[in-house]
């Protein structure tokens, strides 16, 4: 690209924030993010502003949402629960397990 374009064309990757309105429209940006990481940042005290305690929590939330979700969907249908516990039913029999 460098031989077709010259050293400055309008795709050029930044890589860095060394144009002040780039930097300054990326923390608008960033001033305007309003979710649970944000909340989470913000809320943090001490070490729980570490990346892994952030990302634990932030699975925890993803684990519990998806796990609600999951059982909401299984109560609409209750065809699901008796193909469930047949399943299981089949996997303890086979593997001579007890209940």
């Amino acid at each position: 690209m460098l031989d077709e374009y010259g050293a400055d064309y309008s795709d050029k990757p930044v890589s860095r924030l060394e144009d002040s309105a780039l930097e300054s429209e990326y923390m608008a940006l960033w001033a305007l993010q309003n979710d649970f990481l944000m909340w989470a940042i913000e809320g943090a005290k001490g070490e729980e502003k570490t990346p892994l305690r952030l990302t634990n929590r932030i699975l925890g939330l993803n684990f519990a949402a998806i796990h609600t979700s999951s059982m909401v969907r299984i109560c609409l249908y209750p065809i699901l629960i008796w193909l469930i516990f047949r399943f299981l039913r089949c996997i303890i029999d086979v593997h001579s397990c007890r209940l």
